[in-house]
């Protein structure tokens, strides 16, 4: 459902700079290496949720080895089980029900809207978009009023967050305040302190101007065909319509993303984003109702 934007008043301009912490992406190899340990056969089919006790800490020590988070290794899982099945719906191949799915990727979907409200970030959704153009161009997810220039670090803000009193980012150290108030603006103050530079690489740091954002509720996977057909085959196609109307954007993937489709994606005008800043909590709760274990623990 479409929400309405937050009104700004008319004395505040649009922001036009954000933070915005990521991932490192996962090499084609680790997703080649895990793969053994995702599906034992071409036939499998089921959520992670309903496989027999072995099968998850095994998974879970193999994710650990390899460097890939549990969330990452099960929506590449995902997306493997269904070029196996190709042409089966979700339900079919027993990985939810479409309804359960579609409501996740909204769930997600907003959890961006609001991390760029809270930004100060101005944009027409696709709702938004429909209504003035009307039907035949290209409408993503977020489409900027004014370019926004995007500070990206590869990190886990859940990792980092696990340091008491400082984060140690780029070489700089954060005091606790910090970091309590890049969760609640948004990364309007982290932002503040990004280098004035527009192509600025710098330990690992990074700085684009976008102009439109599009969310995708799962993991890029770089061993995925990029057929034109599953949701990861149609991303060279979705990126390269977006830049030729709008030019650069990004891509917010909800579970981050592999090198080297990543590489892919930002050399055809778009970044490369995931979850890390969002604010989650209420996607985690719906796909609790179906898709979770007998603990609570998501293993869709």
């Amino acid at each position: 459902m479409h929400q309405p934007q937050r009104v700004r008043p008319a004395t505040e301009p649009p922001a036009t700079a954000c933070a915005w912490p990521r991932r490192p992406f996962v090499p084609l190899a680790v997703e080649r290496s895990l793969l053994p340990a995702l599906v034992c056969s071409r036939a499998e089919r089921g959520m992670m949720r309903v496989q027999p006790g072995p099968r998850l800490p095994k998974l879970r020590t193999a994710c650990e080895r390899l460097g890939i988070t549990l969330e990452q290794a099960l929506s590449l899982r995902r997306h493997h089980i269904g070029a196996n099945h190709k042409g089966r719906s979700a339900d079919l191949m027993q990985l939810g029900s479409p309804a359960d799915v579609l409501a996740s990727s909204t769930h997600f979907e907003e959890a961006v809207a609001e991390y760029l409200r809270a930004a100060g970030v101005v944009f027409l959704s696709e709702a938004d978009q429909k209504a003035q153009k009307g039907t035949g161009l290209p409408t993503p997810d977020f489409l900027l009023r004014v370019p926004l220039t995007i500070r990206t670090t590869h990190h886990a803000l859940d990792e980092i967050s696990r340091v008491e009193c400082r984060r140690d980012t780029d070489g700089i150290l954060y005091s606790e305040q910090i970091v309590n108030d890049f969760y609640r603006d948004g990364g309007r103050s982290w932002a503040a302190m990004a280098p004035p530079s527009a192509s600025a690489h710098t330990r690992g740091s990074e700085i684009n101007t976008v102009n439109w954002i599009e969310a995708k509720f799962f993991y890029a996977a770089s061993s995925v065909a990029m057929d034109g057909k599953s949701a990861v085959g149609k991303l060279h196609a979705v990126v390269e319509k977006y830049v030729r109307q709008f030019g650069p954007g990004a891509l917010v993937l909800a579970y981050g993303s592999g090198a080297e489709i990543a590489a892919e994606l930002e050399a055809r005008g778009a970044i490369v984003l995931d979850a890390s800043p969002l604010d989650l909590r209420a996607l985690h709760a719906h796909m609790r109702t179906w898709c979770a274990g007998a603990d609570g623990e998501l293993l869709p």
